[in-house]
């Protein structure tokens, strides 16, 4: 039996919903179902991802051995993010 007020499991016999505190009635009820939602955590990824990218474009184009270094660097993990973005995407919509 689920609760009316949260869709907590309750026991059988019990009178009160240990979760929110409900009263229990005499009735049965399917538990909620579960909303999607939207993958900001993912999002968030692609975007940095993305932006890092263009930074990482930007510093390669530079002639100091340094800034074309950080720029490198910058480009891998700007990859890792969006990939692992994208990857949360896919988790996600699923």
């Amino acid at each position: 039996m689920y609760c009316r007020n949260c869709g907590h499991f309750l026991a059988e016999g019990a009178k009160f919903c240990g979760a929110c505190g409900a009263q229990v009635g005499d009735f049965r009820l399917a538990p909620p179902k579960p909303q999607k939602q939207f993958p900001t955590g993912a999002l968030v990824g692609v975007l940095l991802g993305l932006l890092g990218f263009v930074g990482a474009l930007i510093l390669l184009t530079g002639d100091d051995d340094e800034l074309i270094y950080a720029g490198v660097a910058l480009l891998v993990v700007s990859l890792i993010l969006a990939v692992s973005g994208l990857v949360g995407f896919g988790k996600q919509i699923r």
